[in-house]
């Protein structure tokens, strides 16, 4: 009995943070840019302070927020902050006007703590500003080693996670914090992971698929994701910098 339990506990924290990892992320410019704006992505505004509050209803009810915490002009910081867990995420900023995220996330809160090593990447979180086109498309995946804290017990879990997006149609979009011209894209999350708890080898599969708008100058606007048979709403309530 002491053995599931702690077995629930740890997936529903592992449920938890595949939901806080950025989709698009959740979720630019071929030319090189200089250190002073190379951090400061269309798609992705990185300005110190910048706090991005959201809703989502569906499967989950509440409200998290977005923070850019810091901006070395090589690379920034963001916090998303949900209701019991919260998420710190290093970006590096390309030459080239891409963005790549090579540090999974650590996440802490109530119940479970993860500790994230990222054993190797491959690919950019945001291309270049123009590649931001209908029908371009950009894979980008990791191999990660997490440890978590559940039921007083350590549990480490390797595997892939491997995150596709396509831009699919210009749109107009209306949400609670304004009206915005919008790339419309479909993104998919697979984790395929393995973990041990009490000598027994536990499969973590999970795909998550969404959509997303994505409004230069804010970012995301708007998200819709399935998992399974449950469904979610993300949307944009204020952006502020």
């Amino acid at each position: 009995m002491q053995h599931r339990k702690i077995q629930n506990l740890y997936y529903t924290g592992v449920m938890k943070i595949i939901c806080a990892l950025p989709l698009v992320a959740l979720a630019f410019s071929l030319t090189p840019l200089s250190a002073a704006n190379s951090c400061n992505h269309p798609y992705y505004p990185a300005t110190v302070g910048a706090v991005w509050t959201y809703k989502i209803t569906g499967t989950v009810n509440q409200q998290y927020s977005q923070k850019i915490l810091s901006n070395s002009g090589s690379g920034f910081v963001v916090e998303n902050r949900f209701q019991d867990i919260s998420t710190k995420n290093t970006i590096r900023c390309n030459a080239d006007g891409s963005l790549s995220q090579t540090q999974y996330s650590n996440v802490s809160g109530s119940n479970v703590n993860a500790r994230v090593e990222t054993i190797s990447s491959s690919g950019v979180a945001f291309p270049a500003a123009n590649r931001w086109v209908v029908g371009a498309t950009w894979t980008y995946s990791y191999t990660i080693r997490m440890t978590t804290s559940a039921g007083g017990q350590n549990i480490v879990s390797q595997g892939t996670v491997t995150i596709t997006n396509k831009i699919l149609s210009s749109e107009r979009l209306t949400v609670a914090a304004g009206t915005y011209n919008t790339l419309k894209m479909s993104n998919s999350i697979a984790m395929n992971m393995t973990a041990n708890i009490g000598g027994q080898t536990v499969p973590i599969r999970n795909t998550t698929n969404s959509t997303s708008w994505i409004a230069s100058g804010v970012g995301m606007v708007k998200s819709q994701s399935t998992v399974g048979s449950s469904t979610s709403s993300t949307e944009l309530l204020s952006f502020a910098r």
